[in-house]
């Protein structure tokens, strides 16, 4: 989550070139929505928390990844999967 979110914020290197990247405040984090979307790519919520609080540089690093910068204005986060809104 966090390598992911700073890498759409700092922008990446493509096979197609350069991706400029998106200012923090307008990049909100999207995961899957329950255990069974996304091919089983669920997270729970304090793994999310942890990892957006740091991000946001309100917290420790959760993980290995360290961050160049942190985030105080990142939009935030949601969970959204069409297929298993009503679970």
């Amino acid at each position: 989550i966090v390598a992911m979110t700073e890498a759409v914020i700092q922008g990446f290197q493509t096979g197609g070139g350069f991706f400029q990247g998106l200012p923090a405040h307008k990049v909100a984090v999207g995961l899957p929505a329950c255990g069974n979307a996304a091919g089983g790519g669920f997270v729970n919520d304090v793994t999310v928390k942890s990892a957006i609080d740091y991000i946001r540089g309100n917290g420790p690093k959760p993980g290995i990844y360290t961050l160049t910068n942190t985030y105080p204005y990142l939009r935030g986060m949601m969970t959204w999967s069409i297929n298993w809104d009503a679970v």
